[in-house]
């Protein structure tokens, strides 16, 4: 049994809330039709923090709340002996490279317009999701900021 948690959530109490929805599923599931689960994956959605000062997910202490809901449902609940998974993707991989683009013009209009020589095809949140990502400028990383990039 395998549900999507969410995407990038950054509330620890959220996942034991989640793991417990997806066990009363499984409970009726199994009460109605007398399936035996071998995995129940309660997915991904681990959240990382992309804008400065975002407080970071205790992974450590929503892994507990996890573990602890999941144990006392599955003794009481006759669900037998199920592999609990969760898939932490981006939780693992999302620090784990950088995008690394030149400058080649600057447009100012009523906002300022920085072309660069990468695109879509190599960040696409930002476009699709309306995703933040912090930019720095690699040649100045010990300058202040000076200009808010909306």
């Amino acid at each position: 049994m395998h549900m999507m948690t969410g995407s990038c959530v950054l509330d620890e109490e959220y996942f034991a809330a989640a793991a417990s929805k997806l066990l009363d599923i499984a409970v009726r599931i199994r009460d109605k039709l007398g399936i035996e689960f071998e995995i129940i994956d309660i997915g991904g959605g681990l959240g990382v923090t992309y804008k400065p000062g975002e407080k970071e997910l205790n992974v450590e202490r929503a892994a507990k709340k996890v573990a602890d809901v999941f144990n006392k449902r599955i003794k009481g609940s006759n669900l037998g002996n199920p592999m609990l998974l969760i898939e932490p993707g981006r939780f693992i991989v999302c620090d784990s490279s950088i995008l690394l683009t030149k400058v080649h013009s600057i447009k100012d209009a009523k906002k300022r317009f920085i072309g660069v020589d990468a695109g879509m095809n190599n960040l696409l949140r930002p476009m699709l999701y309306d995703a933040y990502h912090q930019i720095f400028v690699a040649n100045k990383l010990n300058d202040k900021d000076n200009e808010k990039l909306v």
